[in-house]
């Protein structure tokens, strides 16, 4: 008899099984196949680390801060890249690409480290690892062929004939989830704006883009130490390196193209050769790809986007890629999963003190799922939008910047008051003020509002060539009107396309306009802590920058 049975042994299983585990529940955890395994969601944002750090800390789970940010992870593995950068490169059919159609968003190296290129098949195992170390119980190769819920529990039934008791059920085993076929929980039409494919493999022998295109020393970072995101009319090109920091001993580069199936219907063509079409009609990206080798099957899809019309009910709930999946454009896929296992976490570990275990219950992690759904379709959608010119593509980036600029202050604020007050109240980020649940702002009503207007006029306009021009204008003026963001950004400058380097002299005028010219929203709710914390943990990891060295 086990108080929790997860489906699915990846990192979003092990995670929740060990916090729940460390909580004192019994846990097991039956996972189809075995690791190591091959995984999909290979680079981490700013928000993720963030929020990984809070949950370490209010779960005292180490290993979750271990994989945050490159700077620790590199301690604990050599098989992973790091994210100094988000990089975007806008490509036109049978054209050279220049500087002038890249945008770069910096990442910080303070104060806790850039960000990761996760190898998965590592970093799942070794969450799995832990997982074990706090008591989960964990049977790998072991396939679920049906359950059966009933007054006093669930009652899951294995390929190898044995019968397992659990109080409650929780599904994070993706696409094919036993819980939402059996309980009829997939929507027919996903009723998602969002409508793309992709075709993607693991490479070895692929060059630096800065070989490709050295735009030294206009550029902050080079791009060989961040995600490339190769943007065309109609898609994206991904280019994830995890051989890109001299610590690595890892080879391989993830690439994979995203596609709109309006632009580009899946109709019996060669999905792979049609990767290559793709790239050769673009000079640049064709450079970048022509010697690359891939090293495994090519996983091909027609439609990513499915959806869930309920996700929870009376002993089980569905999580993660079990509920929906979007896109990988602007990597939210693995925050939303973090906050939703905080969400649950929290959920089950109360139910067992109240004996409650009702789909009413956990309705707060079905707003959640399908919130977060409904905000990050229609922030890809815009992109997609965009895509169809680069002026476009170059005011949607600068509205999604400044969402995750707010997004990552607002935790870092909840992260700097427990650090100077110890009070673990701060590491909960879900309070009354979350209207927009996994959302790259989810408290800000002002920015929800520019998010939105921004949206209608980039759709608008993605259509209309003569319109192009004087859309892009009213969105500069939308954001600089709102004082949303930084001065020191310069977002509302549609040709400063590196628009920040980081530094002490950096944060201290963030904090200066953080408590002094921000919007009253901003100064009251982000900025309501004094730097010192802050300054601390800036000057204890000065010295990180070793940890990412590179040479190309």
């Amino acid at each position: 008899m086990y108080q929790v049975a997860i489906l699915g042994a990846g990192i979003s299983g092990t995670i929740l099984g060990s916090i729940l585990c460390k909580a004192g529940l019994k846990v097991i955890i039956l996972e189809a196949k075995c690791h190591p395994r091959f995984a999909v969601g290979e680079s981490t944002i700013p928000q993720t680390s963030v929020m990984m750090r809070l949950m370490g800390l209010k779960y005292q789970f180490p290993e979750l801060i271990n994989i945050s940010s490159y700077t620790s992870l590199v301690k604990v593995s050599n098989t992973s890249g790091v994210k100094r950068n988000f990089g975007y490169v806008y490509h036109n059919k049978d054209k050279e690409t220049t500087m002038d159609t890249c945008l770069q968003s910096v990442i910080p190296d303070l104060p806790h480290g850039p960000e990761c290129h996760w190898f998965r098949q590592d970093i799942d195992h070794y969450m799995l690892q832990a997982a074990v170390r706090y008591g989960v119980e964990i049977r790998q190769n072991t396939e679920l062929v049906d359950y059966r819920v009933e007054d006093d529990g669930v009652y899951l039934e294995t390929r190898n004939g044995t019968t397992i008791k659990a109080e409650y059920l929780v599904d994070c085993s993706g696409y094919k989830s036993p819980v939402a076929e059996k309980e009829a929980l997939r929507m027919t039409d996903p009723q998602l704006e969002t409508n793309t494919r992709t075709v993607f493999n693991h490479f070895i022998d692929m060059p630096p883009f800065d070989h490709i295109l050295d735009s030294r020393p206009r550029l902050p970072r080079l791009w060989f130490q961040g995600t490339v995101h190769h943007i065309f009319k109609g898609g994206w090109f991904w280019v994830v390196p995890f051989n890109n920091t001299d610590a690595s001993k890892n080879q391989l580069c993830s690439v994979g193209v995203c596609l709109d199936r309006d632009m580009y219907p899946l109709k019996g063509q060669d999905p792979i050769k049609e990767f290559y079409e793709i790239a050769a009609r673009y000079p640049s990206i064709h450079k970048h790809f022509k010697d690359a080798k891939p090293t495994r099957s090519w996983i091909v899809t027609d439609r990513l986007q499915y959806n869930s019309h309920s996700t929870v009910g009376d002993r089980y709930c569905l999580m993660s890629h079990s509920v929906g999946f979007l896109d990988p454009m602007f990597a939210r896929g693995f925050v939303n999963t973090m906050e939703a296992i905080d969400i649950i976490s929290e959920k089950l570990i109360s139910a067992f003190k109240k004996d409650d275990f009702s789909a009413d219950f956990f309705a707060p992690l079905d707003t959640y799922h399908k919130n977060a759904i409904t905000y990050n379709d229609r922030l890809i959608a815009m992109a997609y939008k965009s895509f169809n010119d680069y002026r476009l593509w170059n005011a949607a980036f600068r509205v999604w910047f400044t969402g995750v600029t707010l997004g990552v202050i607002r935790l870092n604020r909840h992260l700097n008051k427990y650090d100077q007050t110890k009070d673990p109240a701060y590491l909960n980020v879900f309070g009354p003020e979350v209207k927009y649940h996994g959302f790259i702002s989810p408290d800000y009503e002002r920015y929800h509002q520019v998010f939105m207007q921004a949206k209608e006029i980039i759709t608008l306009a993605a259509n209309d060539e003569a319109a192009i021009s004087q859309s892009c204008n009213e969105i500069m003026k939308l954001l600089d009107d709102s004082g949303l963001c930084p001065d020191i950004f310069g977002i509302s400058k549609p040709n400063l396309k590196f628009p920040m380097a980081y530094g002490l002299r950096f944060f201290r005028n963030i904090a200066k306009w953080g408590k002094k010219r921000a919007p009253e929203y901003v100064r009251e709710h982000y900025f309501d802590y004094n730097a010192s914390s802050f300054i601390r943990t800036m000057l204890k990891n000065r010295g990180m920058k070793k940890a990412v060295r590179v040479t190309i």
